[in-house]
């Protein structure tokens, strides 16, 4: 997800995502998943969804959160990508760090 340009140029950034969420217990339970695409400290793309899953069930989801690094100065700046997944019997969390270089 490194990413490079220069001063006043827009940089595309994305943010792939993929979750796969298994009921392995023997009742009904519910899961919130949620992508999120953070460029330099401010929320460039997000999604979440609810779900419901019987016993047994499975479901799998990927997409991809776009944004736009533009800076009128040099520098380094951070960016992550974050998946999570919460539900009434577990929870998971994933986050990727990168870095967009911006140069004169």
């Amino acid at each position: 997800m490194n990413v490079s340009g220069r001063v006043n140029q827009h940089i595309s950034v994305r943010g792939n995502h993929s979750v796969y969420i298994r009921n392995d217990t023997n009742s009904a339970q519910w899961f919130k998943y949620s992508y999120e695409l953070i460029i330099d400290g401010y929320t460039a793309g997000s999604y979440s969804r609810n779900i419901d899953l019987k016993p047994g069930a499975t479901f799998n989801a990927s997409d991809t959160t776009v944004g736009d690094l533009n800076k009128s100065s040099p520098g380094s700046y951070r960016m992550s990508a974050s998946t999570k997944i919460e539900g009434s019997s577990a929870s998971a969390s994933d986050t990727s760090y990168a870095t967009g270089t911006v140069s004169k």
